[in-house]
C-alpha cells in the first residue's frame, strides 16, 4: 500500500492541471494517514477501554463475518447457518469472503481480527483507488487527496437511506467486506480502464478486460455500472480509445461466462426465485413505481451526467464520467421496465468514487483558493471523527444492552472455546436467538436457524418452521429439524437435567447438553 500511494503521489506530482503543479506528494500521504486514523478510533477506544476488539459494528456485519469464517474453514457457502443446506443452489457472488479467507488462512487469524484488520485496510484501499484515478486524468496532489477524502469520509446517500436511528452506523465503509471490500475491487478495475482509455494498447484492453471480468462475481451494483459505462465509452470514444473499450468489454464478457451460466440456472431454478422475493432479500419484487428513496440517487447521475457532457470538452475525465452517468441512470430506472426491483439505492456504492472525482473536477474547473480546498479537508476530516466517536458510544451502549449478540465472545469466552474443542464439526446447536445469529462467527458449529439464514436459498415453509421454533423454543420443545446440542443461558439452565448436561459455566450463566432428536 505504502509502494502504491508513494507511485500515486509521485505521478500527480506532474500534473496537467492547476493549481499547484508544485505541490508535494506529503499530502496524500497525510490525507491517508488521516484515514486510517478515522476508522481506528471505535478500536483504539474499545482497546483502551476494554483492552478488546470489538467483534461486530453493524446488523449486517454477520452475514459476511459468518460467510468469511465458513470460507476460511473450508465450507461451501451454500448455508453457513444450517446443516444439510451445503450443497443449495448459490445466488450470492462469494469472490469477496474467499479472497478475504484466503489472507485469514495465511495470516493465521480468526474472522474477528481479520474483520477489524479490513476495517481499516478497505478504506486507505478505496482512498488510494480514487486518487490513482485521479492521477490517471493529470488531478493535482491536493484535489487527488480531496476526492479520496470525499469517497471515504462523506455521508453516503445508501446510508441515510437505510441507517435506523438509535444503532451505531458508522462510515460506509467500515462496514465488513460489503461495501468496501467490493468498492476496492471496483476501483482496481475501474482504474485499470481507465489507464487503458488514457493511453490504449493491446495489453492494457486485456488487462482491464480481465480485471472488469473478476468484478461479475461481486454483486450487481458494482459490474453493472462499470460494464454499462465501458459499453457508454465505446459510444463516445473515437479510433484507438473506442477499439481498446471494445475489446476490454469483450474479455469481461468472456470472463463473465461462468456466471451468466450459473445466472441463468438460478433464474429457471424455483426456490432460488422464490428466495429472491422475501424477506431480508426483497430484491426482484414486482413494481414499475420509482423505487423507494431512490430519487436523489437518479437526480444526482443525471445532473452529473449533463454537467460531464456540457464540460467534455474541458478535460478527458468529464467524457470519461459522463460515459458512466449517463449508462448508470436507467439501471436506477430498469425496474419501470423488468417489473422487478432490485434495492437499487445500492448503486451508490458504485457511484460513491464517481461522485467524488466529479465535484473535484469541478473545482478544478473554478480553480479555487487553497484555504477553501484546506476548509473542506477539515470539515470532512472533523464529521468524520465525531460521527465515529459517537457511533462507537452507541455501539457501546449496544453492547451493554445485548452482549450475546454484539459481543458474544466477551460474553461467553469459555463456552464458545468448549463447542470449539469438544463438538464435532457442522454439528447442530440450538440456542437463544441472539446467540444463534453470530455463534458461527466463533465456532465452527450450524445454528438451528438465523435471520440471515434466511437469505440463502431454502424453502420458504422450512424458513418460517425454523424461525417459529425457535421464538418459542424451551428445552423441553420437539424439533422438526436435527439438533445435536443445546445451549442455554440464565434460568433456563435450571431446568435441565443434571445428569444430561456435558458443559456448565456457573460465572458465564451457561450450560451446553446433547440430545437425540
Amino acid at each position: 500500500m505504502r509502494a502504491m500511494a508513494a507511485s500515486v503521489a509521485r505521478q500527480a506530482t506532474h500534473s496537467s492541471l492547476s493549481p499547484g503543479q508544485n505541490q508535494s506528494q506529503s499530502i496524500i500521504w497525510a490525507a491517508l494517514a488521516l484515514v486510517c486514523l478515522v476508522y481506528a478510533l471505535p478500536h483504539l477506544l474499545s482497546i483502551a477501554q476494554t483492552g478488546k476488539i470489538l467483534p461486530i459494528f453493524r446488523i449486517d456485519d454477520t452475514i459476511y463475518m459468518v460467510r468469511t469464517a465458513a470460507a476460511m474453514r473450508g465450507d461451501t457457502l451454500g448455508n453457513p447457518y444450517l446443516a444439510g443446506h451445503e450443497n443449495a443452489p448459490k445466488y450470492m457472488p462469494e469472490l469477496s469472503e474467499r479472497m478475504v479467507a484466503l489472507a485469514g488462512r495465511a495470516l493465521h487469524w480468526d474472522v474477528v481480527k481479520i474483520a477489524a484488520a479490513f476495517r481499516l485496510l478497505q478504506p486507505a484501499a478505496i482512498f488510494l483507488g480514487v486518487v490513482w484515478i485521479c492521477w490517471v486524468f493529470g488531478f493535482p496532489p491536493a484535489l487527488a487527496a480531496l476526492a479520496g477524502l470525499l469517497t471515504v469520509l462523506a455521508p453516503s446517500l445508501g446510508m441515510l437511506r437505510i441507517h435506523r436511528p438509535g444503532l451505531a452506523s458508522f462510515l460506509r465503509y467500515a462496514r465488513f467486506l460489503s461495501a468496501g471490500f467490493h468498492t476496492t475491487l471496483y476501483l482496481a478495475a475501474m482504474g485499470a480502464v481507465a489507464a487503458c482509455w488514457q493511453r490504449p494498447t493491446r495489453l492494457r484492453a486485456i488487462l482491464a478486460g480481465l480485471a472488469v471480468g473478476a468484478i461479475f462475481y461481486t454483486p450487481i451494483f458494482y459490474w453493472a455500472v462499470l460494464w454499462a459505462g465501458i459499453i457508454g465509452l465505446a459510444f463516445v470514444s473515437h479510433g484507438e480509445q473506442r477499439r481498446a473499450m471494445v475489446v476490454v468489454a469483450a474479455v469481461s464478457a468472456l470472463a463473465a461466462v461462468p456466471f451468466g451460466i450459473t445466472s441463468i440456472r438460478n433464474a429457471a431454478n424455483p426456490i432460488v426465485q422464490e428466495t429472491l422475493r422475501r424477506w431480508p432479500t426483497f430484491t426482484l419484487t414486482p413494481g414499475r413505481h420509482l423505487e423507494q428513496g431512490i430519487f436523489p440517487h437518479l437526480a444526482l447521475c443525471i445532473g452529473c451526467a449533463v454537467l460531464a457532457w456540457m464540460l467534455r470538452r474541458r478535460s478527458k475525465v468529464f467524457l470519461f464520467l459522463f460515459a458512466f452517468f449517463a449508462a448508470t441512470a436507467p439501471l436506477l430506472l430498469q425496474n419501470v421496465v423488468t417489473n422487478r426491483q432490485i434495492q437499487a439505492y445500492h448503486f451508490t456504492d458504485a457511484l460513491n468514487p464517481l461522485w467524488a472525482i466529479m465535484g473535484v473536477a469541478l473545482l478544478a474547473q473554478l480553480r479555487i483558493h487553497k484555504v477553501v480546498i484546506t476548509s473542506i479537508f477539515a470539515l470532512l476530516i472533523g464529521f468524520a471523527t465525531a460521527q465515529h466517536v459517537a457511533d462507537y458510544l452507541r455501539l457501546r451502549s449496544q453492547v451493554a444492552a445485548h452482549p450475546e449478540y454484539w459481543a458474544l465472545s466477551w460474553r461467553m469466552p469459555r463456552t464458545l472455546a468448549w463447542l470449539q474443542e469438544n463438538t464435532p464439526s457442522d454439528s447442530v446447536v440450538i440456542a437463544p436467538r441472539p446467540v444463534m445469529e453470530v455463534l458461527p462467527i466463533f465456532t465452527h458449529n450450524k445454528v438451528y436457524w438465523a435471520d440471515f439464514a434466511r437469505q440463502h436459498v431454502m424453502p420458504t415453509d422450512e424458513a418460517d418452521t425454523r424461525l417459529s421454533e425457535s421464538l418459542r423454543w424451551t428445552p423441553a420443545q420437539p424439533l422438526t429439524y436435527p439438533v445435536n446440542y443445546y445451549l442455554a443461558t440464565g434460568a433456563n439452565c435450571a431446568q435441565v437435567t443434571p445428569s444430561s448436561v456435558v458443559f456448565r459455566d456457573a460465572e458465564e450463566g451457561t450450560c451446553v447438553w446433547q440430545r437425540a432428536r
